[in-house]
């Protein structure tokens, strides 16, 4: 990417917008032309940046375990019904558990 911007740097036509230098030099930039810069704290979020860093990781990554494991948990509990292991449990069980197991999907 960055020879690719090297090389269009002076195709006419193209704005010139980028600009290599070190990072002192940008914020000394910035510094010296810039007024009232906003301040974020916190993670920025933007629907369409799909894939980019967050300060969140290891959240999603538990958050992750969690949606495999409940989906671990339907697996076997369909497989046991399927194959009548369920015999003995009046209806009123397989809705308790049917609720319990949708609420651990939506916490």
């Amino acid at each position: 990417m960055v020879e690719r911007l090297r090389r269009l740097r002076e195709v006419d036509g193209l704005p010139a917008v980028v600009k290599f230098d070190n990072p002192n030099a940008f914020f000394e930039d910035l510094e010296r032309n810039s007024r009232d810069i906003a301040q974020w704290k916190g993670e920025l979020y933007f629907e369409l940046h799909r894939g980019t860093y967050t300060t969140q990781a290891e959240t999603k990554k538990f958050n992750r375990m969690a949606e495999f494991l409940l989906r671990d948990v339907e697996l076997v509990w369909a497989l046991i019904g399927v194959h009548g292991g369920h015999a003995g449990e009046d209806a009123a069980a397989r809705r308790q558990r049917h609720h319990e197991i949708e609420r651990l999907w939506k916490l």
